[in-house]
């Protein structure tokens, strides 16, 4: 990356106009020059899509892999990347342990410039995020706009730093989902619009949202009961979406100003908070009251990749082998090159575990001398 007065004027005008064809074109055939591997990803990926070009193109990123996705590409952590123009738009990573991994590839693709042009980034995982998160702060994001940092089942991640640090260092956020974090109360982001949270229950009845203007909708999840109203702002524009889990509907129900929202979502809700909901639908003829268990709250809170962003492929002495992830089941398929092979499926207890299961069988294959090898799309599935 160039830190000459053309390259930062050339990155200021893609920030700018990130969608712009022209302006990427030009930042394109700039890097090129200075010898990055992203130029000609810009110039691949801003051609006409013919199936020989995003053949290509797809060649050309696995090539380069190490030098477009840094340690993220030497790394079994599950990830997927979006590409448009040349840059990554969408990034998921699965987090383990600490994130001093993921910190570590934040720091390095940021230095690099490969994620100048993120709008969506999601952190999953059962880990804490404060490593990651607190790289994420050391730097701008004038574009990142949806932010996920979520485990793959409810309470069993953490972030313990404030939320208003988190809001404050992306201007443009408008989609915010966050595990317990470690304190909420002055909420102030002036293009928040959708704000999805768990976290310990006494915590919430200090929260307030007149600080988020744009904010319209809402989700609060604990396991515990709070032991005070929740939602109590007396808001302008309240939310237009509310929806609350388990002993949250209690506190909700017991503000003083509880304003009415066009949808109302209860998770895990009891025999009492129906009876109380219903004895109020007849001064709410706007609202529509949508009932789900807990099973269906943690699948709304799913943050995991669907999938691989493709099958891995490795060979070794004339054989195959390759493997990718649908959710929680795992595709093998392996056999002698040139033939279609055996096709196998694993099914694990969720998410998480199949995709650990398949990090270590890729290391595996790799410790028993089978090298990674670039996969068609026609041989893919």
């Amino acid at each position: 990356m160039s830190d000459s007065t053309t390259g930062r004027d050339l990155w200021r005008r893609a920030i700018e106009a990130p969608d712009d064809a022209a302006t990427l074109a030009v930042l394109g055939d700039h890097l090129q020059t200075e010898g990055d591997p992203r130029g000609q990803l810009v110039a691949l990926q801003l051609a006409a899509r013919s199936g020989a070009r995003v053949e290509a193109e797809d060649r050309y990123r696995f090539e380069h892999r190490h030098a477009l996705l840094g340690p993220l590409a030497a790394s079994e952590t599950p990830c997927r990347a979006v590409w448009e123009g040349g840059f990554i738009r969408e990034l998921e990573v699965v987090v383990r342990g600490y994130g001093e991994e993921l910190a570590e590839a934040i720091r390095d693709l940021r230095r690099r410039g490969g994620l100048r042009l993120l709008r969506r980034l999601r952190l999953v995982g059962t880990a804490n995020y404060d490593r990651p998160m607190t790289e994420l702060l050391r730097h701008e994001w004038p574009l990142l706009e949806v932010l996920h940092l979520g485990p793959m089942s409810l309470g069993a991640g953490r972030i313990d730093l404030p939320l208003d640090d988190v809001l404050g260092g992306f201007p443009r956020l408008r989609d915010l989902r966050i595990e317990f974090p470690g304190s909420f109360t002055g909420l102030v982001h002036p293009r928040l619009e959708r704000l999805v949270m768990s976290g310990h229950a006494h915590q919430f009845p200090s929260l307030r949202l007149g600080g988020l203007p744009s904010l319209q909708a809402i989700r609060l999840f604990s396991r515990e009961d709070p032991d005070g109203p929740v939602l109590d702002d007396a808001l302008e524009h309240p939310p237009t979406e509310v929806a609350l889990h388990g002993g949250l509907i209690d506190a909700w129900l017991a503000s003083k100003r509880v304003r009415p929202p066009a949808v109302l979502r209860l998770f895990r809700a009891r025999v009492a908070h129906r009876e109380a909901i219903e004895a109020r639908l007849p001064l709410w003829p706007d609202t529509r009251v949508v009932y789900a268990g807990e099973e269906n709250a943690n699948r709304d809170r799913l943050l995991t990749p669907s999938e691989q962003a493709q099958p891995r492929r490795f060979v070794r002495d004339g054989r195959f082998w390759q493997a990718h992830r649908e959710a929680d089941v795992l595709v093998f398929r392996y056999g002698k090159v040139g033939k279609p092979g055996t096709r196998r499926t694993n099914r694990y207890f969720d998410a998480y575990h199949a995709s650990r299961e398949l990090r270590d069988r890729i290391q595996a294959k790799r410790d028993d001398g089978y090298e990674e090898v670039w996969l068609p799309p026609t041989e893919r599935g």
